[in-house]
């Protein structure tokens, strides 16, 4: 009976471990003990250091894992803040617009027109509420005879659009196309 109790003691032991590893990892070189065997302490021994071997290099691997998702994560994170700073160097919209105030070409979220009674351009870039303050924008009117190149070009804002104004030397408002960028930083 105590030779039973021991042996069932150790199959238990045995099985324990070794379904722990099968989940961690493959177990190789396992002595099988049969019925009415004894179970000698070398084999039993070698047994318990494999089941240990395999379940300590599956604890390696999973500390490996685990530093490594901690390090991917700081990256991801590093990467995330790097790709937040290279937004504000990206434009939010650009068109060419045409003197007219119709869009000529540029991005889909750009629309624009010309405001006769005031004598600009209005431009909407869609998601935005412009805010001449809170963006960056350049504009360079196109080539045209009665624009000269020494025109001033200045933007403003006005219900949540963008507005753009082009004068002759003496002030005076014109017409004419022109291209723009708008960033937001």
């Amino acid at each position: 009976m105590n030779t039973l109790f021991r042996w069932f003691v150790i199959v238990s032991m045995l099985v324990t471990f070794a379904s722990s590893a099968a989940w961690a990892g493959e177990v190789m070189n396992l002595k099988t003990f049969n019925a009415g065997d004894p179970a000698l302490a070398d084999e039993v021994n070698a047994n318990f250091l494999a089941v240990k071997t395999a379940v300590d290099d599956n604890d390696s691997l999973i500390t490996t894992n685990r530093d490594n998702l901690t390090t991917n994560a700081a990256g991801i994170a590093a990467n995330t803040t790097d790709i937040d700073t290279i937004k504000g160097f990206l434009p939010i919209a650009f068109a060419n617009i045409d003197a007219d105030g119709s869009f000529i070409s540029g991005t889909p979220n750009v629309s624009s027109s010309w405001n006769s009674i005031f004598g600009w351009y209005e431009i909407t870039i869609s998601g935005e509420n412009y805010l001449d303050t809170d963006y960056i924008t350049v504009v360079t009117p196109k080539f045209a005879p009665f624009i000269p190149s020494t025109s001033d070009v200045s933007t403003s804002s006005g219900l949540g659009a963008l507005v753009v104004l082009l004068a002759e030397p003496d002030r005076n408002l014109v017409q004419g196309a022109f291209q723009f960028v708008t960033f937001k930083p």
